[in-house]
């Protein structure tokens, strides 16, 4: 659905890619990790067309720089900071948008309910929150339906409850079967991505499935298991050679542990015969550990 191939891009004298390649099949979701910097809104510039760039872009077999117009119909794209009109109604923004996209008023009614903001669509742009924006500038983007979207950093600006929200949103259109590309620094995206890629100063440094990258970065997830009273240093002992920064405080056994190896620790905890009162498991995200790839690069 989307091919870049030997992407290069010079600002001056700052590279800014450096022969980037990747692929990304019909119908999966796929994040793009890496730092401030690294390179990830310039993919996405030259992606759109705003840039002019060395390589080769196809979407769905269209050449971004022959065919550009025709390519860019294919994509619904959310930049970081949606710029708005700030003094039109939701109604009139979609409106307009629906007539530079050449498409009947059904189809902006379609989106807005499908965003929760039909109750919106007489209140100025103005008035929104962030979340709220992010929210509209989605279901502007979907109004001629593409096949593939965009995001840039969709998380970033956003308060817990937007991020939840958005999250949803994502899933919605992963499950509608859209080919997804997402941007980001940040975690909690990597539960329903279908293939990760990190990049650092404009290179490729790893790619797969998040489990097969947190699988490469040996990641481990936290626990911490609650035991009774008078039971932590024979638990210690218990579980020592199977985790790694067990200490006990308060009642609590907190340690890292590897994904494959939780169950089988909980295991050897019940059948020595501690009391397991409750437990609590902090997992490791690919966003979260993609910074220890790139310090083990530079190192």
């Amino acid at each position: 659905m989307l091919k870049a191939s030997n992407l290069r891009k010079n600002y001056g004298n700052f590279e800014a890619l450096k022969s980037v390649s990747f692929e990304i099949p019909s119908g999966s979701t796929t994040l793009l990790l890496g730092p401030n910097g690294a390179g990830k809104t310039t993919v996405i510039r030259c992606i759109m067309g705003f840039v002019d760039f060395e390589g080769t872009i196809s979407i769905d077999g269209l050449d971004v720089k022959t065919h550009g117009k025709e390519a860019r119909k294919k994509i619904g794209y959310i930049p970081q900071h949606s710029a708005f009109y700030e003094n039109l109604t939701v109604a009139q923004y979609g409106t307009l948008i629906a007539k530079l996209k050449r498409c009947d008023q059904s189809a902006l009614t379609r989106e807005l309910e499908a965003a929760n903001l039909k109750e919106k669509t007489d209140e100025r742009v103005s008035a929104l929150s962030s979340g709220m924006r992010q929210k509209l500038a989605t279901a502007f983007a979907l109004i001629n339906d593409p096949p593939i979207m965009i995001f840039d950093e969709p998380t970033s600006n956003l308060d817990h409850g937007a991020q939840m929200e958005c999250q949803g949103t994502l899933r919605r259109l992963a499950e509608d079967g859209r080919t997804i590309l997402i941007t980001t620094h940040l975690s909690g995206l990597d539960e329903f991505a279908s293939a990760a890629i990190v990049i650092d100063k404009g290179e490729i440094v790893a790619e797969g499935t998040p489990g097969e990258l947190l699988s490469t970065l040996r990641s481990l997830d936290s626990m911490h298991v609650r035991i009774g009273d008078g039971e932590a240093e024979r638990a210690r002992e218990l579980v020592t050679e199977m985790v790694e920064n067990i200490s006990f405080q308060d009642g609590w056994l907190s340690f890292s542990s590897q994904r494959s190896s939780k169950a089988k620790v909980i295991d050897s905890l019940v059948k020595g015969g501690f009391n397991v009162e409750d437990i609590v498991i902090e997992p490791s995200t690919i966003e979260s550990q993609y910074v220890r790839l790139l310090g083990r690069r530079r190192e």
